[in-house]
């Protein structure tokens, strides 16, 4: 099983090399073609009042794929996934992904949560029910983009959550994959989450590397005009 410096390494390289591929007519070489996408929670404080120009503008900007997340308006941007999928199409972007919770949201103390946000669904409660309408609208990754990892015990069970919806997800014809933050790579009772997850997910789940906080000393990265992502297999490289 691959480590998690060295799998951070190689896929760090693969993205930047991948990148600097997609661009290399400026060095005299044949351009390769490379579909670039976008995660819409980037948008989420205003794409619930303006979904259809924000995926025109996307459009126009040159993305081309598109992972979806939670909106205020319940579903999929207030749609079913085969009207949100069609909606995606009709403005020449690909609906690739969903991103979803994998245990329940818990606010920060004194946070300002509107009285009529609906509730997140979750993998925990939720994960065939996500499965089944994400598989409808065509996508083809269902991503977690947090889970519980407070305490070890915490991590353990969040690793048969992904497990179970990993399972779920590939006999719909999907494939899960995992989204980290810095805290997946802070010790918790003794253990790393990320080195957990790469050691007892099944190879069947993805991990979309986000690379800004995958060390504690870039965690600054986040809010960088460049924040490359990448989706890699836990047994590649």
């Amino acid at each position: 099983m691959i480590n998690r410096r060295k799998f951070i390494q190689q896929t760090t390289a693969l993205a930047v090399g991948s990148w600097a591929l997609a661009s290399t007519e400026s060095w005299g070489m044949p351009v390769i073609s490379r579909s670039v996408g976008v995660q819409l929670y980037t948008f989420m404080k205003d794409i619930d009042s303006d979904l259809a120009g924000i995926l025109k503008k996307l459009a126009e900007l040159g993305y081309k794929d598109l992972e979806s997340a939670f909106s205020r308006k319940g579903g999929y941007y207030g749609m079913k996934p085969k009207e949100f999928a069609q909606t995606a199409k009709d403005n020449g972007l690909a609906w690739r992904s969903h991103h979803v919770m994998g245990t329940p949201w818990v606010p920060p103390a004194g946070a300002n949560v509107p009285a009529n946000m609906p509730k997140m669904r979750t993998l925990k409660e939720n994960a065939q029910e996500l499965v089944d309408e994400v598989a409808e609208g065509g996508a083809k990754y269902l991503v977690c983009a947090s889970i519980d990892i407070k305490t070890g015990d915490a991590v353990k069970s969040s690793i048969d959550i992904l497990n179970k919806a990993g399972e779920a997800s590939k006999k719909a014809g999907l494939t899960l994959a995992y989204h980290n933050h810095e805290k997946e790579f802070s010790q918790v009772d003794g253990i790393v989450p990320y080195d957990l997850f790469l050691s007892q997910l099944s190879k069947d789940i993805k991990m979309e590397l986000d690379l800004a906080p995958s060390r504690p000393s870039c965690s600054g990265m986040q809010t960088s005009i460049l924040q490359l992502t990448l989706t890699a297999s836990l047994d590649s490289c």
